[in-house]
């Protein structure tokens, strides 16, 4: 694998991919907020609270949304733990398009520091003037969001244009602005076109 196409990768998926998953610190707070009646009533083996058709609008100080999450189904237990159905992810970004999160559903810790996107995991972004689209699957992604990595054992495909890089296990740290591929690596690039034979 080529640094310079894994670093730019890495690069895109730090202002991205975390900047998606980075509204676990605020948006997964607040819905799993235990209200006092809540914590009031027995012992629950269930959810406590469920909101259907939910969509959460994190605005900058302009007003405009900088990431939405909507989900038809949000499930609240009443230690804190919060499972979302078939979230959707937006960050809007400061420069370029915006990126995407989808998955089958999101289990959010009761801590709200770790959120677990499970099923059919995609990432992507459209492409811009400078950069291609960009588009990342994988089956689960686990995102850490005091440390600021996003992580799973899972394989892991990565579109970049007319490139695709595949691999076993990833792990990408906002912190340290480095992604890295863990195992069983390869790459397939675009085939290049033949030059012209000149007479």
């Amino acid at each position: 694998m080529r640094p310079a196409w894994s670093d730019r990768i890495g690069s895109l998926l730090s202002l991205g991919l975390l900047a998606a998953l980075g509204l676990s610190s605020w948006v997964f707070s607040t819905l799993t907020q235990v209200p006092d009646w809540v914590r009031a009533s027995q012992q629950q083996t269930g959810p406590t609270a469920v909101v259907t058709e939910a969509t959460i609008v994190n605005t900058g100080s302009d007003g405009h949304p900088r990431q939405i999450v909507v989900s038809p189904t949000v499930r609240q237990f009443e230690d804190g733990r919060a499972l979302l159905v078939k979230p959707n992810l937006t960050s809007f970004l400061e420069e370029g398009p915006p990126v995407f999160a989808t998955a089958r559903e999101a289990q959010v810790s009761a801590d709200q520091n770790e959120v677990l996107l499970r099923g059919s995991v995609i990432i992507r972004r459209d492409a811009s003037a400078d950069d291609p689209a960009l588009r990342v699957e994988t089956e689960t992604l686990t995102f850490l969001s005091r440390e600021e990595i996003a992580q799973t054992q899972d394989p892991v495909t990565v579109h970049r244009g007319g490139s695709t890089l595949y691999g076993v296990g990833m792990r990408l740290d906002e912190k340290a602005n480095r992604l890295q591929i863990l195992a069983n690596t390869r790459m397939m690039l675009p085939e290049s076109k033949p030059k012209e034979k000149r007479p």
